[in-house]
């Protein structure tokens, strides 16, 4: 994948995450001022019925040569570097047969549901305001050790204080049966089990989570993002089905000759995105965790020369404006 020292060696790399928000301007105020990412890109499809952005940390190209210029190591941030995980906002918007002319009418807000088998993506940084989480929309569950908060919209997030190349570190799924799971993405996906990822200076402090009992770690590389697949409980289990909800949409890898690969993986969709023209297969796990391949040269033709549009923490322009 690409030129990058962190990826040139790896057949597949987990590339980005799509969540769907009902409202962009809200999540983009979360995403950019509470966590301080930046706006990497953004585009309507062909309808304009999907306001959709992209946020992260930094470029996501893995063309050292499209970041080589902006970036010096021990020098540099890590966020003008490259091969950087990002979220995939997706807002739908009001079909126009829903629109009211009524001044006083509540808005049309597509909601969403968490489901209980997202149990959160992890995040590095280096320092946080907890406050500044609540003041951009943040629901906070737990702010000691570490801070475990649902965005707004729903998607749940678990934030250590440490360092990374990439803050983004994992996503954490239950599955019902973890040797199926694991044989799943090891046979099918070409992932391996790979050691447990911290972030904090000190490994051993009590501040950063412990890999639960009965769980795999899954990934391409120590140094990507990765997969935490947590077996069920096996009480709740027979109460509780593992509900994937509609905040988490999918999960987007990287690959090659992803149209001849879409039939071996029972792919609902193979082929051009509308409107894009990248080519993707889409699918599910046996748990219903979706999951999409895309052709790695096609999402370089996605990106910027830039790599991103930057905005600052204090972003606070309306989606509208930027699409």
């Amino acid at each position: 994948m690409g030129t990058l020292p962190e990826t040139q060696n790896l057949e597949r790399y987990i590339q980005h995450a799509v969540v769907n928000v009902p409202k962009m301007d809200d999540a983009l105020n979360f995403y950019t001022r509470g966590l301080g990412m930046r706006v990497i890109r953004t585009r309507t499809n062909p309808a304009k019925t999907n306001n959709v952005t992209f946020v992260g940390y930094g470029p996501e190209t893995l063309d050292l040569k499209r970041v080589e210029n902006g970036f010096r190591p021990g020098i540099s941030s890590y966020n003008e570097y490259g091969a950087h995980f990002t979220l995939e906002l997706i807002e739908k918007r009001v079909p126009p047969e829903l629109k009211s002319d009524d001044e006083d009418a509540q808005p049309v807000v597509q909601a969403y549901e968490p489901g209980n088998g997202v149990q959160f993506l992890q995040i590095a940084l280096p320092f946080l305001r907890v406050s500044q989480l609540a003041e951009t929309g943040g629901n906070i569950r737990r702010a000691y050790g570490w801070i475990e908060v649902d965005a707004p919209g729903g998607l749940p997030l678990r934030i250590i204080i440490g360092e990374r190349r990439d803050p983004f570190m994992f996503a954490c799924f239950t599955v019902k049966d973890l040797s199926a799971a694991k044989s799943f993405y090891e046979t099918r996906l070409g992932m391996r089990e790979l050691p447990y990822q911290k972030a904090r200076y000190n490994p051993d402090s009590p501040l950063e989570p412990k890999q639960p009992q009965e769980s795999a770690y899954m990934g391409y590389s120590e140094d990507t993002f990765g997969l935490l697949l947590v077996q069920q409980d096996k009480k709740i289990a027979k109460k509780t089905p593992i509900e994937v909800g509609s905040v988490f949409d999918k999960l987007a890898i990287l690959s090659r000759n992803v149209v001849e690969e879409g039939p071996s993986l029972n792919a609902g969709f193979t082929g051009p995105v509308p409107g894009i023209g990248t080519n993707v297969a889409a699918f599910k796990d046996a748990q219903g965790y979706g999951l999409v391949l895309v052709e790695y040269d096609d999402f370089e033709k996605e990106l910027s020369d830039r790599g991103y549009l930057y905005l600052p923490p204090s972003f606070s322009t309306p989606a509208d404006d930027l699409v």
